[in-house]
């Protein structure tokens, strides 16, 4: 029998020490600090002013690139300060239909809600009271704001304040360790978007050294097929050949955001036939003609003389160095 009541209660000792282990901690401070609250002195009647307020910061998550937004939604009993009510006894949460786990419930105060999202919709708050309080449940309606760090909604008649600085929400147990991200600028967008943009932006298209002249080309190509390979050619022919050599370039694989660079260029016309391109340099040029049809950004031109340039569409400008 000794024997029999000794393995019972080492058992018994057992099975409480892995229920103690099994106890998140986060729940046994909470549920203290909901025990603290309980055991003020409570009057039935009294009607604790209530608000709900919204942080709005940039998400910490690593693979959205800056374009979430984070909210941490609460409800105080203070409208300057993250204050823990006393009548509440749980909030639920109504989220747009599109999030994953759309009702949420939170039972321990100041009743903390994190969420990420991309844009702003209407959330459906339900508050429900502790039974020592006389006091129906109460729902409202909250939007969710990305223009203000913190945003705080009187319960009782539904005006909104607007605070650019974040509530200190880190003193609470959830965020303790957490660091405030700043809020999204404009300038961080534009930052974060051009540098996207260049990324992506091909290499420059490069044209240079080329400055064959007329009289050079048709003797090196009569010598070549004379002595090669033995033909005779009229002089007219040979002119054409060299007129549609040396003076028409064409440039076609040219895409929309790539760059066009034309150096030491001389006695040549150079047609650019693709439908629009981002920019266009040329840089110490003599006698060229060039034509093209649709700039983006502009057109240069350094060190250059006797260049006529011919644009069939838009440029809007044109700098001359």
């Amino acid at each position: 029998r000794r024997s029999l009541d000794a393995n019972a209660a080492q058992s018994e000792s057992v099975s409480i020490e892995e229920e103690k282990k099994q106890t998140d901690p986060e729940d046994v401070e909470q549920e203290c600090i909901a025990d603290d609250l309980a055991d003020e002195d409570i009057n039935p009647h009294f009607q604790e002013p209530l608000f709900v307020g919204m942080i709005c910061t940039t998400s910490n998550s690593e693979t959205d690139h800056g374009g979430y937004y984070r909210w941490i939604l609460f409800v105080s009993s203070s409208h300057t300060e993250i204050q823990l009510p006393k009548s509440v006894a749980s909030v639920t949460y109504t989220l747009h239909p599109t999030f994953k786990s759309a009702v949420r419930v939170r039972k321990y105060p100041p009743f903390f809600l994190d969420m990420q999202g991309w844009g702003v919709t209407v959330l459906r708050i339900g508050i429900r009271f502790k039974h020592d309080f006389v006091r129906s449940n109460l729902e409202l309606n909250h939007m969710l704001s990305i223009d203000h760090s913190t945003t705080v909604t009187d319960v009782s008649d539904g005006s909104r304040t607007h605070f650019n600085e974040i509530f200190d929400f880190r003193k609470f147990k959830p965020f303790c360790d957490e660091v405030v991200a700043k809020k999204p600028s404009f300038v961080r967008k534009v930052k974060h978007r051009l540098k996207q943009n260049l990324l992506r932006t091909p290499a420059p298209l490069y044209f240079n050294d080329f400055y064959s002249t007329l009289p050079l080309f048709k003797s090196n190509l009569q010598k070549c097929l004379r002595e090669v390979y033995q033909l005779d050619v009229p002089e007219s022919i040979y002119h054409l050949i060299a007129l549609f050599a040396v003076l028409h370039v064409p440039i076609q694989d040219v895409l929309p955001n790539q760059e066009v660079y034309i150096e030491d260029c001389r006695h040549s016309q150079i047609t650019i036939s693709a439908a629009k391109f981002n920019h266009l340099r040329l840089r110490r040029c003599h006698d060229v003609y060039i034509s093209f049809r649709y700039i983006l950004s502009k057109c240069e031109l350094i060190e250059c003389t006797n260049v006529t340039v011919e644009c069939t569409e838009n440029c809007y400008t044109y700098r001359f160095d």
